[in-house]
């Protein structure tokens, strides 16, 4: 189990970098974007994540007990939470050693194999924990997460609401809003995030940009990129975006979550392991149970009028192929929409078969359509300046802002967009180019705004 995990480490490493990693890992994203200035905006110092203070802990302890058991798994679990998959394995296989019936260890080995998207494995390496001692509920968050990369959404937001319930912080609330936006949940993703963003939480802004992707609204999934990251970021960002509405549900989640995106080849495709889950909702004990307790959960024989066999229950871990391609990655982003769209593609001419007729000589009369309808509400673009429920405050937000610009607002009229239940404050209409030079003129006036874009037939209506 451990020279297999080792494999992987090694594989993602030789194909990985730490700018395309950066990409999908929030805490990451939170620091590097935390330790840039924006524009002409005041540079605030980034807190350290609890997780650095951890691991030095724990480091200090082993160096007076190598072998400490508690001090080992601290030091693993700081170190994944780091984003250190090789340190966090280490401390695992040095553990495994110390202790190899704890637990702990078992749900560890299972943390690390949902980063490399093996969610079936990981759920039976939680249910051989659970076996040994480590209770499920302590594992709420990763339960979920081995759910959502089965594509069994509901059955994940249960978990991570279980998970919240225990006090988890922040980064299981960016799993719950994602898992909602990838179940079609628009309005539960937008209530989960709000209380991060109104407290600027970056990382809420990084889901919030993969939701509105996911929910096919790409245009604002890359205007937040663009004003939320520095610039070489959301360039490599902006392709990954666009594409995320083409995946099935169980790619979505490994691509917000763990980073990993299939090759052009596999995007709509779910593996056959997770195929053959379709309509059945896998449990950690259930995966985990005795062959005799769980056989009926594996289908054997043909399919029903079919002779074809059906696929084989998943394989050991040892024969497990490395997992899909890394962003940064095993598929780079000219390889992984290489053949999407390609110029020059053609389609085959219809063979004529004996008898046939043939009907592209046919003109049937038409109808001359109906000329369109103009648009009582085009899409556009604007500049989004606040949020809130009360337009008398909206207005006095207005007002404040306006002052604050040193004159970039005067002679505009400001407009209001529903956004669940509030509104969008914004300005405009602009064209893209002149919204992003006002954005970048008010930041320069420390007036913090973003990019928005209206969908055609979204009302925006004055404030009045």
């Amino acid at each position: 189990m451990i020279r297999f995990a080792k494999r992987l480490l090694r594989a993602r490493l030789r194909l990985g970098s730490l700018a395309g990693a950066v990409l999908l890992a929030p805490a990451l994203v939170t620091a590097l974007v935390g330790a840039q200035p924006v524009a002409a905006q005041a540079v605030v110092q980034p807190l350290p994540d609890p997780a650095e203070a951890r691991l030095a802990e724990a480091k200090q302890l082993l160096a007076r007990n190598p072998r400490s058991l508690e001090a080992l798994l601290s030091a693993s679990d700081a170190a994944m939470r780091l984003g250190d998959l090789p340190g966090a394995l280490g401390f695992l296989s040095t553990a495994e050693g110390v202790a190899p019936a704890d637990g702990r260890v078992k749900a560890g080995l299972a943390s690390l194999m949902l980063r490399h998207n093996h969610p079936l494995e990981a759920l039976r390496l939680f249910a051989a924990a659970e076996r040994l001692g480590a209770p499920a509920a302590a594992h709420a968050a990763e339960l979920g997460l081995a759910h959502d990369l089965l594509g069994d959404n509901m059955a994940a937001q249960r978990f991570y609401t279980q998970a919240l319930d225990q006090g988890e912080g922040d980064e299981v609330r960016h799993r719950l809003a994602l898992s909602q936006a990838i179940a079609g949940n628009r309005a539960a993703s937008e209530r989960t995030l709000l209380p991060l963003l109104q407290r600027r939480d970056l990382a809420a802004y990084r889901a919030r940009a993969f939701a509105l992707a996911i929910m096919g609204q790409e245009d604002d999934a890359v205007a937040i990129a663009e004003t939320m990251l520095p610039q070489r970021l959301s360039i490599r960002l902006a392709p990954y975006l666009r594409y995320m509405r083409r995946l099935t549900r169980a790619q979505q989640a490994a691509a917000v979550h763990v980073g990993i995106f299939p090759r052009s080849d596999q995007i709509g495709r779910d593996s056959p392991e997770i195929a053959a889950l379709a309509g059945v909702a896998p449990s950690a004990a259930s995966i985990g149970a005795s062959p005799g307790a769980d056989a009926r959960l594996e289908p054997t024989g043909p399919v029903m009028g079919s002779a074809a066999p059906r696929v084989a229950p998943t394989p050991r871990i040892d024969n497990l192929p490395p997992a899909g391609g890394r962003l940064e990655t095993r598929a780079g982003l000219s390889e992984a929409f290489a053949d999407l769209g390609a110029a020059g593609a053609t389609v085959s001419a219809p063979v004529a078969r004996p008898g046939a007729v043939d009907i592209t000589g046919f003109q049937p009369p038409r109808e001359a359509p109906a000329p369109p309808a103009a648009a009582t509400h085009p899409a556009r673009h604007w500049v989004q300046l606040a949020t809130g429920r009360d337009r008398a405050a909206l207005g006095f937000d207005w007002r404040r802002i306006r002052r604050e610009a040193g004159g970039l607002l005067d002679g505009m009229q400001p407009h209001l967009a529903a956004w669940g239940a509030n509104s969008r404050l914004l300005a405009g209409p602009f064209n893209q180019q002149e919204a992003q030079a006002l954005v970048t003129a008010l930041a320069g006036r420390s007036v913090e705004t973003f990019r928005f874009s209206s969908t055609a037939g979204q009302e925006v209506a004055p404030l009045r």
